[in-house]
């Protein structure tokens, strides 16, 4: 049994999965781990002097993220989930960089990430439910 915890960074707000076992831990078929540490394009450096990782911590085939991914971006391999942030904010995150897009919340009531997957890309299909009209 793993603990699973929530890792919320960056501007606009990303949150995603994190297995503190995993992430010390990596298994080569998850691919290569994210870069730590170093200042740049995904990373920053705190006023504390620490590195802070601005993407996803897991690679994008660890299972926390394939259970998540809503798509993936044959160009850049970026794959993108639904935003683990409690509540009902709802919005995809990029694993690999800062993009968001969002749902506006006057509308989408509750969306769901289901089992069911394209069979080309992994992706799961997602429910959408709305609010109704007032």
């Amino acid at each position: 049994h793993f603990e699973v915890t929530l890792y919320s960074v960056g501007s606009p707000s990303r949150t995603y999965p994190l297995c503190p076992y995993c992430f010390n831990n990596p298994l080569p078929e998850w691919g290569e781990m994210p870069e730590t540490g170093e200042e740049g394009e995904n990373s920053e450096t705190t006023k504390g002097g620490r590195g802070l990782m601005l993407q996803c911590p897991h690679p994008d085939k660890h299972p926390l993220i394939q259970a998540l991914q809503v798509s993936r971006d044959r160009a850049t391999g970026e794959v993108w989930i639904l935003d683990s942030k409690p509540g009902n904010k709802w919005q995809f995150i990029s694993t690999r960089s800062s993009l968001v897009k969002w749902f506006p919340k006057n509308l989408v009531k509750r969306l769901i990430v289901m089992s069911k997957k394209l069979p080309d890309t992994s992706s799961h299909f997602v429910q959408l439910e709305f609010h109704e009209s007032t």
